[in-house]
Parts: structure tokens; sequence; C-alpha cells
């Protein structure tokens, strides 16, 4: 079962808001008793910026991998 996730999160810390995408897939094994999930999503990078406000300013995205099993006894 794919599936795709958009978020968006504005933290008072950083003071601008950031955009973050995910693209997934859920295998069920055994009807719903065990469900193994993989997940690649863009996670924005941010450095330290003495002339911002915040403090700080986005510095692009890196990608990140997931794999996660749940398994219900």
């Amino acid at each position: 079962m794919p599936y795709l996730t958009y978020t968006y999160k504005n933290f008072d810390a950083i003071g601008t808001g950031s955009s973050q995408f995910s693209l997934g897939s859920n295998y069920f094994i055994n009807d719903h008793n065990c469900k193994i999930t993989a997940e690649y999503a863009l996670r924005p990078v941010y450095k330290a910026d003495a002339g911002s406000s915040s403090g700080v300013t986005q510095n692009g995205y890196k990608g990140q991998f997931t794999i996660q099993t749940h398994i219900f006894l």
C-alpha cells in the first residue's frame, strides 16, 4: 500500500515555516498481524546565520530512509 505525505511545520525558534515530503510503502503480512514500512523523506537542513532574525536559515534538504516493522501478537 503506497503513500505520500506532506507536512508543514512552523517552529517559533526557527522563525520560518518548512515543507517536508515523504514517500513510502506498507507491506502487510498475515492479514494485519505484521506490517513492514519503507519510507524515503526529504528533511530540511538548517545552518547558523547571525544575519537572520532567528539566528538560523534553511540550507537545502537531505534525504532520510526509514524501515520499520509492527508486529501484533
